[in-house]
């Protein structure tokens, strides 16, 4: 992740539900910072994870500007965002699929 991500340590994460936060806490625990969760449940958006942040998909910073974590877990779902990331513009090399 440190050689693929020019923003490392901070990555913007898709998703921030429990299993994503379970899924990802092994790179908190190596020194990658999230700058917030996104997600489009409007219950969570709005709140603080950890002191992080949940905002809606309009706050990702524009593509090539940020290295987003897709961890979403419901089925479907991390497809779902992988067409919404490309239709607004984002590259695979923007995000992975955690």
């Amino acid at each position: 992740l440190e050689r693929h991500n020019p923003f490392h340590p901070q990555v913007w994460v898709l998703g921030s539900g429990r299993v994503a936060r379970k899924r990802l806490a092994p790179l908190w625990n190596l020194g990658v910072r999230p700058a917030a969760y996104i997600d489009i449940d409007a219950k969570k958006i709005g709140n603080m994870v950890g002191g992080v942040p949940v905002y809606g998909r309009s706050a990702l910073p524009e593509p090539g500007r940020c290295c987003i974590l897709n961890a979403l877990t419901a089925h479907g779902a991390a497809e779902e965002a992988t067409g919404w990331l490309e239709s607004q513009g984002y590259r695979q090399e923007d995000w992975i699929i955690v």
